[in-house]
């Protein structure tokens, strides 16, 4: 998962998910060194738990963090699509920091990471 704010001027690690906790690939690396945050799950697809855990424990406090030094209002909107691994708008609420979804079968024409941006670093 990508995440930037609308001028770029923040951006949070790469949240990866795979199947295995310790991927053997990464074999004698330690994963909290690499510059992405890395979770697992049996499928290694997103769901509500890992969503959520990102939402609280990365993306609000890393926002909040960002306001204070540039600042700026304690308050942020995170726009995302109606994927069945996000959580009700109403559970995503950390203080002044909100998510909202962007409308039905429209993602792909106004979501900014499906402009490019994920293919763009997939090819990277």
């Amino acid at each position: 998962m990508c995440f930037f704010n609308a001028s770029g001027t923040q951006k949070l690690h790469l949240l990866v998910i795979g199947k295995s906790k310790n991927p053997r690939a990464l074999k004698n690396i330690m994963i909290q060194a690499l510059p992405v945050s890395y979770t697992n799950q049996k499928n290694s697809y997103m769901n509500k738990d890992i969503f959520k855990q990102w939402f609280f424990d990365e993306f609000g406090p890393k926002v909040e963090k960002h306001l204070e030094e540039k600042e700026l209002p304690r308050q942020a909107l995170l726009l995302i699509d109606n994927a069945p691994s996000h959580l009700e708008v109403e559970d995503l609420k950390s203080g002044n920091i909100k998510a909202m979804f962007l409308p039905a079968n429209v993602t792909s024409l106004i979501q900014p990471m499906d402009q490019g941006v994920i293919n763009d670093l997939k090819l990277k």
